[in-house]
């Protein structure tokens, strides 16, 4: 790693606290040059080019001839992936991050170059387009609407030196949490790369080891969620006959959130602690519930922001006003 005096220093970083720098492998990646605590704000940056989600020549062409001198400089310096005609399509394709209001998708990007939910805009960032994917990431980003930046921060403590790393994976999807060999083919196929992150260069035994605790946490969420096309997956007779047997429900979300823990996937770790807020509330334990929601906002406010905080927030105080509230009496 370069010394930090050969670093440039990052105007986006509220602490000063990451580089640019080659990484093995990767190439240019983005470098912890001190301690980041978890939850720490890693970036703030506005994009330096915002594009529609499908790009033309000519649209590409107009707003890379509106930027500075400077910033075309720096769009330029991307790597495109060599897939498209046009150069300048091919950068910001390869680059791109894709943005979400804060109302629409409660402030997530979705996936790095990939399918989301039909996007209307992508833009590249100067140096969060710079952060290479993990499929153990110690970082996440989300696109603040308000003030127009994306946020990265720390899913855990990232010591000086270390890469920073985040999930290109779309977080509606579920490959973040499939088997490895699943998940590459994803990337060589919407990103064109394989991934070369811990998870993935494993060796064989810890590999497969690996691909069956995410299939076992995929089974045991089954037992929880349920497609619904009102969005009311705690609706069900099925769910609250299973939430309403309380020692069976919090077992197998203390082993789901072990496997998550353990497999180092941060993202999916809210769901766990959504579904035991939402069990505790079932079976009325008022208590339970209010730990439960302040952990939820710990882990939400990171992935979300501070709307979540306080959306979490919001229900350590009034826990029986849930609709799910004691509703496991009928099924006990």
């Amino acid at each position: 790693m370069p010394s930090q005096d050969d670093q440039p220093t990052c105007a986006y970083s509220p602490d000063d606290c990451c580089a640019l720098s080659q990484v093995p492998s990767k190439g240019l990646g983005l470098v912890a040059t001190k301690h980041i605590p978890r939850s720490s704000t890693i970036l703030s940056e506005p994009p330096l080019l915002v594009f529609p989600s499908v790009p033309t020549a000519d649209t590409m062409k107009q707003l890379y001839a509106g930027l500075s001198p400077s910033n075309r400089k720096a769009f330029a310096s991307f790597q495109p992936s060599g897939e498209n005609d046009d150069l300048l399509v091919d950068i910001a394709k390869t680059n791109g991050i894709i943005l979400s209001s804060n109302t629409e998708e409660k402030g997530i990007p979705q996936a790095m170059g990939g399918a989301g939910r039909k996007p209307v805009k992508m833009a590249v960032f100067e140096w969060a387009s710079r952060v290479n994917h993990s499929c153990v990431p110690n970082a996440i980003w989300r696109w603040d609407k308000t003030e127009e930046k994306l946020i990265l921060s720390a899913w855990r403590d990232i010591p000086p030196g270390s890469e920073i790393t985040a999930s290109y994976f779309d977080r509606t999807s579920d490959w973040l949490v499939a088997p490895q060999h699943a998940r590459d083919a994803e990337l060589r196929t919407s990103f064109s790369f394989s991934c070369l992150c811990d998870a993935c260069v494993q060796p064989g035994i810890t590999r497969a080891t690996s691909n069956a605790a995410l299939r076992h946490y995929r089974a045991l969420r089954e037992l929880w969620s349920f497609d619904d096309d009102d969005g009311e997956e705690f609706a069900s007779d099925r769910y609250l006959t299973w939430a309403a047997d309380l020692p069976v429900a919090l077992a197998v979300l203390a082993t789901a959130k072990q496997i998550l823990e353990e497999q180092q996937k941060w993202e999916e770790i809210g769901l766990v602690i959504t579904a035991t807020f939402a069990v505790y509330c079932v079976r009325g334990k008022a208590s339970a519930a209010r730990k439960a929601a302040r952990e939820a906002m710990a882990q939400d406010s990171i992935q979300m922001g501070p709307g979540m905080a306080r959306f979490w927030d919001e229900w350590t105080h009034k826990t029986r006003h849930h609709g799910l509230w004691n509703t496991g009496r009928f099924y006990v």
